[in-house]
């Protein structure tokens, strides 16, 4: 039950994160103000994440992860409504004021969606997977990797059928995401266990922070975090790319976000049960080395070679975002378990 609950927890999670990648750079929200303030707006919710990360587990300690979990998927569904109203509200608004807005909706969804993260994995860290655990962490990078391309899909898809509905456009997609977050309360509240009894750990013994930051970690963490920043880059860029060069629409721009995810998905799977394996677990460092070099190669097809063949710019991008999924697999899984 634990592992179903964190499975559509970061499912929803992270199925909101995908919606608006195919839409938001090319909507007239997007287009007032202009492409390097919508990069500033999708940069809002990584820095939500990494300023209220460092609290949660206190707050875990305090009030247990089914509490703070509940919480978080509430802030996320209430900063996904503020951000569908802010062009009905702003409608007049200066570019600055959107940004402004647009970036304190995100922000605080970023917060919120660092408690859900959280709080979900330390539940299924404190519980006894014993060797599988690797294989669990895959089956939930599978699932973050199916969710967010459905999200780029559906986004795309519900933006246009939001043109015909009283919601609008914009504010269909942000709709449908926090109310997936607000039904997903009462499985959380069954699955997800609440406060951990005191430790009864000595604190001698808890005392190890002297040998948390090791070279390893502080590389695993740094890899970590320019893997999601070199993603997170793509979100603003393409988009708007594809539909100047190749004509693309909303939906159509999902897709290839899509394919992206999806590749990620299958991959992570047979990814986990390689570095669950006894013979590899010594050299998950190499593997994700292997995994920045493919990467590096995605990009470098998806950027220069991209530009160098304007006549190939789709199929490019294609292999490109497949490569850079395979890649990510190989770059992430090994991190987790």
């Amino acid at each position: 039950m634990l592992l179903f609950g964190s499975l559509a927890v970061f499912f929803v999670q992270f199925f909101a994160l995908g919606v608006p990648a195919p839409f938001l750079p090319t909507s007239p929200a997007g287009v007032a103000v202009g492409p390097h303030a919508v990069g500033v707006i999708f940069s809002s919710f990584p820095l939500g994440t990494v300023l209220v990360g460092p609290l949660v587990p206190r707050a875990l300690e305090m009030f247990g992860a089914r509490l703070v979990v509940s919480i978080g998927l509430v802030c996320s569904a209430a900063s996904a409504l503020a951000f569908a109203l802010v062009p009905t509200l702003l409608s007049g608004g200066s570019p600055l004021a959107l940004t402004v807005t647009f970036s304190v909706c995100r922000l605080f969804g970023g917060a919120a969606a660092a408690a859900c993260e959280t709080g979900t994995f330390t539940a299924l860290c404190m519980s006894d997977w014993g060797p599988r655990m690797g294989t669990v962490f895959a089956a939930i990078e599978v699932n973050v990797g199916l969710a967010i391309s459905l999200g780029a899909a559906l986004g795309g898809w519900l933006y246009r059928a939001g043109e015909a509905t009283p919601v609008g456009a914009f504010g269909l997609p942000f709709v449908c995401t926090a109310a997936s977050q607000l039904l997903l309360l009462g499985l959380v509240a069954q699955s997800i266990p609440g406060r951990a009894p005191p430790s009864s750990t000595p604190a001698v013994a808890r005392r190890g922070g002297a040998r948390v930051w090791t070279v390893g970690r502080v590389a695993t963490l740094l890899s970590v975090v320019v893997w999601t920043a070199t993603g997170d880059g793509l979100l603003p860029v393409l988009g708007p790319h594809l539909a100047q060069v190749s004509g693309l629409d909303t939906s159509q721009v999902g897709q290839v976000f899509a394919l992206n995810s999806v590749i990620y998905m299958l991959a992570s799977l047979p990814m986990g049960l390689l570095v669950d394996r006894a013979s590899v677990v010594p050299r998950r460092k190499p593997v994700m080395a292997a995994g920045w070099a493919v990467l590096t190669l995605g990009y470098v097809l998806i950027g220069p070679v991209a530009a160098a063949l304007p006549n190939h710019t789709m199929p490019l991008t294609l292999v490109a975002m497949a490569v850079i999924g395979v890649a990510s697999s190989a770059c992430i899984v090994p991190t987790i378990p």
